[in-house]
């Protein structure tokens, strides 16, 4: 996306009493993508602790040279919440269930 692409993504809202009320309650949601930064990765890992989900990437640059130790340069940790890493797995199954990847 460029700094003039911003997304807007309507989210569902739960049933209310009337429509007016409903749309009150919409949620619009602007993606801001100016300090976005994209980076690539062939390798992830997934850490855990009782509150925070810690996503880990990086790039596996060997060869796959037997009996050399496998060197992976980690380049993010995302931390999440277990909430939104719920949302995450949600989205994801989604995603790759309708064979759009």
């Amino acid at each position: 996306m460029s700094d003039t692409d911003v997304a807007a993504v309507e989210l569902p809202v739960p049933a209310v009493a009337t429509e007016a009320e409903a749309n009150a309650s919409a949620v619009s949601i602007r993606f801001d993508d100016k300090g976005m930064v994209t980076t690539y990765a062939n390798v992830a890992s997934v850490a855990a602790t009782t509150d925070e989900i810690l996503l880990l990437f990086g790039m596996n640059k060997g060869w796959g040279v037997s009996g050399a130790p496998m060197e992976v340069g980690l380049s993010n940790r995302i931390i999440i919440t277990t909430s939104v890493a719920r949302g995450l797995v949600d989205t994801l199954t989604r995603v790759l269930n309708a064979g759009r990847v």
